[in-house]
């Protein structure tokens, strides 16, 4: 998903790095990387929301799709399709949290449309978006499709028999933006590599920006349908033309940011912009307080790294990553003192102007650790509006506190009522696990996840102030922060973690059904119907924090593991052998045209629509990245030296 409005923000501000792309004028291209998960829901919804297309109709939708992007850019050399596949916990967190929202307003919309006299459409009718997730049979299928397809178009278009076709299907591990980010790092790494290969990568996420900066690869290009944004300053959405298409240019974006803030070493610069940015939130990790945005948080960032180096000009190392990925804490800890100024003052702002108040008018709080004030009144959701271990805002009004006198006192009143903390030993933990979170992402940007399973555990972020002031122990402790490593969970498991109970029983074996539903199950309190939402500061329906308990994979896994042994002791809804197959994490495929091969017959999987192949002469080969040569313990996060920077200008 990425940031909101950073985007927006960054299109704004360096306005040539968009290109809208006509047939006759679209720039050469060696490989085409689609990050399937945008193309697989934008095909899938049908014209009538209410009424679910046929899925026939959805694979001819997804094959079109694709042979169009293909047409446009003709790669020549690769086709990579990437699904995402099973993501790391931290990654999890948020698809819960969007997936259990949505269930929530579905629910909210029913009871509304009953509440008028109307008669809501049966969720039968409906094609439910959470299928789009590894592990589901709609998923399984897909896969079947697009081997069929990669092989369909291979054998019959000319234009595919001269590339490499690879399909990274759901049951590959890892996100499908960074699937495609560790084959170009991986590949980058190869003594055989063409430095000057142009990279061209469809996709809706923002972060793909980052991802893209973070390859050092300057031919890279991210291909999207145009983008037209509302009227300045506002929340809008913004209006996609999906008739055109336009590109991103990183090359372009390079000589901006080498504009901004100097080229003496535009690498390094790159790779601290992409940690520094990361302050405004990611999917990993909440925004710091006033970074939103909207509220011109990018721009106090830019300011402070500008103010930083400035300050660090005589420094042999002023850079706030080192080589391999590694931050370096102790000029993040300068730099962050820099911002931490604005953010004083700031606050002091809204201290001072009254914008930071508990109103008991109207039964609410107005608790303002963000932009303007803070409508702090938790959005009820029914029953008693208690999410999880969270307070609701009855019990909020109860705590005492007066008018903040101070930014110091306010900031006191944040972590008590929103944070949770008690005393400085937890907000101490809430400062920790943020940095220790900073590094698992700067991590999972440049080298994959340092570990499958961490995630954030909490729902707000720490006050830059409140950094700095811990951040002295942390240094002099060495700052050191260390992962576990392990692997990726399976699809089933990914599924109970992800799903709220009206699509898990639906979409997940038999077996687990009673799991979401049944009072005597031990994982009954990750799916709860109702939960608080935070609209504090929000000015959109679809904003706010998700305050929805975390899970604790080791009791979810362990009522999982239960179940199937009491199903194969009993007999009684065990897995079936395709439901075993679709809970195995595999491996990608590569397609090529090879008219050595014995020609075979490939039956169609979508026969109402197109016939067998007959004649086909496909090499199907199982696909891995290729691994880092011996010694290298990173990709050459920098420019290579045999790349001609002019030589597509």
């Amino acid at each position: 998903m990425g940031v909101p409005r950073f985007y927006r923000w960054l299109s704004e501000r360096y306005p040539l790095i968009n290109e809208v792309i006509e047939p006759e004028q679209i720039p050469e291209f060696d490989c085409l990387y689609l990050d399937m998960n945008g193309i697989i829901h934008h095909c899938s919804h049908g014209d009538t929301p209410d009424v679910a297309k046929p899925e026939d109709e959805v694979w001819m939708d997804i094959f079109k799709y694709i042979s169009d992007l293909f047409t446009h850019i003709k790669p020549k050399k690769l086709l990579y399709m990437a699904v995402d596949g099973v993501a790391p916990r931290a990654k999890m967190n948020q698809q819960r949290s969007r997936r259990f929202r949505t269930a929530l307003d579905a629910v909210e919309a029913t009871e509304r449309a009953v509440k008028n006299g109307d008669h809501p459409k049966s969720i039968d009718t409906f094609f439910d978006s959470n299928s789009i997730t590894p592990g589901t049979a709609f998923m399984e299928r897909l896969t079947v499709q697009l081997r069929f397809f990669a092989q369909k178009m291979i054998s019959e278009n000319p234009l595919w028999q001269g590339v490499e076709v690879v399909v990274s299907g759901p049951n590959v591990p890892g996100e499908g933006e960074h699937k495609i980010m560790d084959y170009i790092r991986a590949t980058k790494s190869q003594p055989d590599y063409d430095p000057n290969t142009r990279h061209c990568v469809y996709g809706l996420d923002a972060d793909l920006i980052m991802l893209s900066l973070a390859t050092h690869e300057p031919y890279v290009a991210l291909l999207r349908e145009e983008v037209i944004f509302g009227p300045e300053k506002t929340d809008a959405r913004a209006l996609v033309r999906p008739d055109r298409l336009q590109l991103l240019h990183i090359y372009v974006l390079r000589e901006y940011l080498a504009l901004e803030f100097g080229e003496e070493d535009l690498e390094r610069v790159i790779d601290d912009f992409v940690l520094f940015c990361m302050l405004v939130g990611n999917d990993f990790l909440p925004h710091l307080p006033y970074t939103g945005v909207g509220d011109g948080g990018l721009e106090r960032l830019f300011s402070a790294y500008k103010e930083y180096r400035e300050k660090q000009i005589s420094s042999a190392d002023p850079w706030l990553v080192e080589h391999g990925g590694g931050i370096n804490w102790a000029n993040f800890l300068q730099y962050l003192t820099v911002y931490s100024s604005s953010e004083e003052k700031f606050l002091a702002d809204e201290v001072s102007k009254g914008h930071w108040q508990i109103g008991s008018e109207r039964e609410r709080i107005l608790f303002s650790p963000y932009h303007t004030f803070f409508n702090s009144e938790r959005r009820r959701c029914g029953g008693n509006g208690r999410g999880g271990s969270h307070m609701s805002y009855e019990y909020q009004l109860k705590t005492g506190f007066g008018y903040p006198k101070s930014p110091e006192e306010a900031r006191l009143q944040f972590y008590k009522v929103k944070g949770e903390c008690d005393d400085k030993a937890e907000v101490d933990e809430l400062v920790r696990d943020y940095l220790e979170g900073l590094q698992w992402s700067y991590s999972y940007y440049y080298r994959g996840p340092p570990s499958w399973h961490w995630y954030y555990r909490h729902h707000y972020a720490p006050f830059v102030c409140t950094m700095v002031n811990d951040f002295d122990d942390f240094v002099t402790a060495g700052g050191q922060i260390k992962f576990d490593g392990g692997g990726p969970v399976t699809p089933f498991q990914q599924l109970m973690t992800v799903l709220p109970a009206s699509s898990g029983q639906r979409l997940l074996p038999k077996i687990f059904a009673k799991l979401f539903t049944s009072s005597s199950s031990p994982v009954k309190q990750y799916y709860p119907e109702r939960f608080d939402i935070d609209i504090d500061g929000v000015k959109v329906p679809w904003g706010g924090t998700t305050l929805i308990n975390f899970v604790d994979e080791d009791v979810l896994f362990d009522a999982m593991n239960a179940a199937i042994a009491e199903s194969e002791r009993t007999g009684q809804d065990a897995l079936t052998e395709a439901e075993k197959e679709r809970n195995v994490n595999g491996g990608a495929h590569v397609y090529r045209y090879d008219p050595s091969v014995k020609p075979v017959t490939v039956q169609s999987t979508v026969p109402r629509y197109l016939q067998d192949l007959t004649g086909v002469t496909v090499d199907v080969k199982p696909f891995r990245h290729p691994s880092l040569p011996e010694g290298m313990e990173y990709f050459p996060h920098w420019v290579l030296p045999q790349c001609d920077l002019h030589k597509y200008k």
